[in-house]
């Protein structure tokens, strides 16, 4: 079982981090940070990599059932049930349109 809290403590965990096109990669994030930050990172490695054109992604936490739940990017990656064993997908942001 993994030592997780649900204060600043910077703990940190590798989940799965899978992009659009499938290229996956296990990513260690802070559970502190934001998911802003946690999309900021994962996105740099993939573009760096090769494997991501730059642009606006959110991310979804792939659930044990298949199912996702769209993640906050303001909120801290601890306000989620994210482990080493969890699957982060970046899925491309799409623009709101007032209206």
């Amino acid at each position: 079982m993994e030592a997780q809290k649900t204060d600043d403590s910077g703990i940190d965990v590798e989940p799965t981090i899978k992009t659009p096109a499938g290229h996956h990669h296990k990513i260690e994030i802070s559970l502190a940070w934001t998911i802003d930050q946690a999309i900021k990172v994962a996105a740099d490695y993939f573009i760096d990599k090769g494997q991501l054109q730059a642009g606006d992604y959110n991310m979804v936490l792939v659930n044990p059932d298949g199912s996702t739940t769209e993640l906050v990017g303001t909120s801290r990656v601890q306000d989620y049930t994210v482990t080493d064993q969890s699957e982060l997908d970046l899925i491309v942001a799409i623009p709101q349109v007032d209206g």
